[in-house]
């Protein structure tokens, strides 16, 4: 009899996964390792049982973070001076970072020198300055940013020493430091008896809702991803002009010129409260970046939203990977294809999950034989934190416009 045969051959190959770990830098966590390195994992078996936060980082770890520490940001190697936490940080090849962690900012003290005061926020801008591919979560102790703080959040971002792009890096729009930051603040935050920090609470939210919705550029904000994954928290509460006031929308000011001019800079932070009927939320999706200096306009820019701050990383990350991947390819089209078509895979997931809504390659001529030379045009969509309704009351309606 005739044989029909049907035969399935699998000719695929592997894919590259180029989804980054969600890799947290935390300073001071002090563990039980015999390690000598100078940035060390954390896990839930090696965090000294005395540790006041070891229950948040373990369920932090269980939701798929990971955790890196190191005695300070500038801890450096015994044995050579110049390698220091700050400096290994900043090598994307070593180390994929998504957040670096910042205690509260300090207070003003007249015996601390100015440019002590705020070092650890200082450190951690200089690595994500760097890198381009992180950011930095600041707790702030009160309401309002200390001046020491304000001058390192507009401090303008320079381009490293010697760096070729360095023209490009001055151009460059928005130039302040502060958009690279995601600031928080809680007032009297509490798991149990235990104080519970506002940025390791936004971690917790971070990582529920990549767990829940398969993505890492949504807004952690509001009823739904501004819960955090902790139980028996407690909360004091803040005013709602308190609150308006930290969600700034005000245009940032300029008076006198010159040797006299001053600045009033508008910079948001981000209010962890109790927002009836959902419970304790983070209520707040902006960077540190200050607000334009703008008169009848929007003074919001795109990356003033922290979820477009960490897109934009996200991005970043995966470009480096995906090129890297093809580095020593030959400089043909089909290369070009190659490349494109594997880094449109982040971008498409972006569009899935409507923070994307378009984006389009220019390949233009980079005038040297072993060279690629590109731009990605994005289109944002920006999250709502207004709504501005009118009811329209009428006996009647005179048309149906």
């Amino acid at each position: 009899m005739p044989k029909i045969r049907i035969r399935e051959v699998d000719l695929t190959t592997a894919v590259p996964n180029y989804l980054t770990d969600n890799v947290i830098f935390i300073p001071g966590i002090t563990t039980t390792s015999t390690s000598t390195d100078l940035i060390y994992e954390v896990t839930a078996s090696n965090m000294e049982d005395d540790y006041v936060n070891k229950p948040v980082i373990e369920t932090i770890i269980g939701l798929g973070g990971k955790v890196l520490s190191a005695e300070s940001y500038e801890t450096a190697d015994p044995s050579n001076a110049e390698i220091n936490v700050k400096e290994l940080l900043k090598d994307k090849n070593q180390y994929d970072i998504k957040f670096l962690f910042v205690l509260e900012d300090i207070e003003e003290d007249e015996d601390i020198e100015e440019d002590a005061e705020q070092k650890d926020l200082k450190n951690a801008l200089e690595i994500a300055s760097a890198r381009k591919d992180c950011a930095v979560i600041l707790v702030v102790g009160e309401t309002e940013y200390q001046e020491s703080t304000i001058k390192v959040l507009t401090d303008d971002e320079s381009s490293p020493s010697g760096d070729p792009d360095a023209d490009f890096y001055a151009a460059s729009y928005p130039k302040k430091l502060g958009k690279y930051v995601i600031p928080f603040y809680a007032n009297n935050l509490k798991r149990g008896e235990k104080d519970l920090n506002a940025g390791l609470a936004y971690f917790g939210a971070f990582l529920q809702s990549r767990v829940k919705n398969n993505t890492n550029a949504l807004a952690i904000a509001g009823a739904s991803r501004g819960a955090i994954p902790f139980d028996d928290l407690t909360i004091d509460p803040i005013s709602e002009a308190t609150l308006d006031v930290m969600q700034t929308r005000e245009a940032s000011t300029v008076t006198g010129s010159g040797e006299n001019v001053t600045y009033d800079w508008k910079i948001a932070i981000n209010p962890i409260i109790n927002m009836e009927p959902w419970g304790i939320r983070i209520w707040g999706n902006r960077t540190a970046l200050p607000n334009g200096i703008v008169e009848n306009a929007d003074p919001l820019v795109i990356t003033s939203f922290a979820n477009i701050r960490i897109a934009i990383c996200d991005i970043r990350k995966h470009l480096y990977k995906v090129a890297k991947r093809y580095q020593f390819e030959q400089n043909s089209d089909i290369l070009w294809i190659n490349f494109t078509s594997e880094a449109e895979k982040v971008l498409e997931a972006l569009k899935d999950a409507y923070v994307l809504s378009g984006y389009r390659w220019k390949r233009k001529q980079a005038g040297q034989r072993a060279k690629i030379n590109g731009t990605l045009q994005l289109s944002f969509i920006a999250p709502v934190e207004d709504f501005d309704l009118t009811l329209e009351l009428s006996d009647i309606f005179s048309s149906l416009e």
